[in-house]
């Protein structure tokens, strides 16, 4: 079960940015979390957010707008978007 708390903040930060800025931190682990690419997530990612890669993944599914993240499609398509 997800829980939002266990995000790390500064985690929670860049992932706030995006969805609220619409401006995409050029780190890998974010770039491959808002991507759906796990392998690349699990690898880029610090000891805090390997471990609580459930948690952000479920933020992202519950906090995100549909269609602003799963694929590099999406998040081109939501950067890019007016909305």
């Amino acid at each position: 079960m997800y829980d939002p708390v266990k995000v790390p903040a500064h985690t929670l930060a860049v992932l706030r940015e995006f969805r609220d800025e619409k401006v995409l931190n050029d780190d890998p682990f974010f770039i491959a979390v808002l991507t759906n690419d796990l392998r690349g997530a699990a690898l880029y990612a610090d000891e805090d957010n390997f471990e609580a890669l459930a948690h952000i993944v479920g933020w992202c599914y519950n906090e995100l707008p549909h269609g602003s993240w799963g694929s590099e499609e999406r998040v081109r398509a939501w950067l890019t978007s007016r909305s």
